[in-house]
């Protein structure tokens, strides 16, 4: 499930962000305008705190998994941007952003998350993208699309989705500068250079020139803590052309909270069990429920037969009547019209998984 719901987040780059992203020349400016944590860190350039000794490394293996490890915080924001900045041919700014937005409880786990892009060129018109990871569901809301509602049995981190660097980050970087607070967290910095930029792999192949990068490690748990890289370079997933050449900024944040969130699923995005949380009716016992605009699967341990009188009747007093029916053990197919011209397909027939039915429901 979570590859379909991060398929979404890559449309939109996010996956990508860390792949391809890197942001404006040393100058350390940018265009959009800063974000500030209640710590007081801007996202400038930090404050030394005193140095001394610390546990972390000097030098820091980028290859090595356990650095890309979620914090230890049980609670935390995720705060990021992405932009790209370059001239047009008629001497005028061409500026493309996202900004994500989110929030992390590890126990119980949930998470939320909005993007945002500056313009409808972005991910093939989105305006902007809600996504909220909650226990066994997971919820996507755009105006672009509506609701969207699948089932799920793991969970997956920000560190998993934002930060899976895809291979462009490699080799070793060295610690250069102890006791930074970053976002509140006491942190080392390390430097990343081009040296580090895997060239071979399709993100690297999109960065021209990195004149600043670094990676904040926390002193307390060895996590990220923020991600920066500045250079040149082109950004197809901003631009949706892998020729043009720009400035480009991406910053990644890790925020500790002293509490937990309270995370719900985007308002337009009812959960279940609630009026409007699906399109059509469902099975009492149903699992696995997906939802999408005009289309709902799941799964059910109920016979054939309780399901196809359960939506006779349902899909009637919903004001459909019935215009075909093709039952043959073990599968069968059910299709409803409504006044208004409406053509609803219901089929039934084994789940995969072998246990039950699946239950697929369409409008046509």
């Amino acid at each position: 499930m979570h590859k379909r719901l991060f398929l979404v987040l890559l449309v939109l780059g996010v996956a990508a962000l860390a792949c391809s992203g890197v942001s404006l020349p040393g100058s350390g400016e940018s265009s959009a305008p800063a974000q500030t944590d209640a710590s007081g860190d801007s996202g400038g350039a930090p404050a030394a705190a005193p140095g001394g000794d610390s546990p972390n490394p000097q030098e820091l293996n980028l290859d090595d998994p356990a650095l890309y490890e979620e914090t230890s915080s049980p609670a935390y924001e995720v705060r990021m941007d992405f932009n790209f900045t370059a001239t047009n041919p008629d001497g005028s700014e061409y500026f493309r952003q996202v900004l994500v937005n989110g929030q992390r409880n590890q126990l119980p786990p949930r998470s939320y998350f909005r993007f945002e892009p500056n313009d409808l060129a972005i991910a093939g018109g989105l305006e902007w993208l809600e996504v909220a990871d909650i226990e066994e569901t997971d919820y996507l809301y755009s105006p672009s699309f509506g609701c969207i509602v699948t089932a799920n049995s793991e969970q997956q981190n920000p560190y998993d989705a934002m930060m899976d660097t895809g291979g462009l980050l490699h080799g070793t970087a060295q610690r250069v500068e102890t006791g930074v607070t970053i976002n509140g967290v006491l942190t080392d910095r390390y430097a990343i250079t081009m040296d580090n930029v895997d060239l071979t792999t399709v993100a690297g192949g999109e960065v021209r020139s990195l004149e600043e990068g670094a990676l904040y490690i926390s002193q307390t748990d060895g996590a990220i803590i923020r991600l920066v890289l500045n250079g040149r370079g082109v950004s197809e997933v901003l631009t949706n052309d892998r020729n043009f050449e720009g400035d480009v900024r991406y910053q990644w944040d890790v925020i500790p909270a002293s509490q937990a969130f309270d995370i719900q699923p985007p308002a337009d995005c009812p959960p279940p069990g609630e009026e409007g949380a699906t399109p059509y009716p469902a099975m009492p016992d149903a699992r696995n429920l997906t939802t999408l605009p005009g289309l709902m699967t799941y799964e059910t341990d109920s016979s054939l037969e309780l399901v196809i009188e359960f939506y006779k009747t349902e899909m009637a007093a919903l004001g459909y009547t019935l215009t075909s029916e093709s039952v043959f053990p073990p599968v069968g197919t059910l299709t409803f019209s409504s006044s208004s011209g409406a053509i609803v397909t219901l089929f039934a027939g084994p789940a995969a998984s072998g246990t039950g039915l699946t239950i697929v429901i369409a409008q046509q």
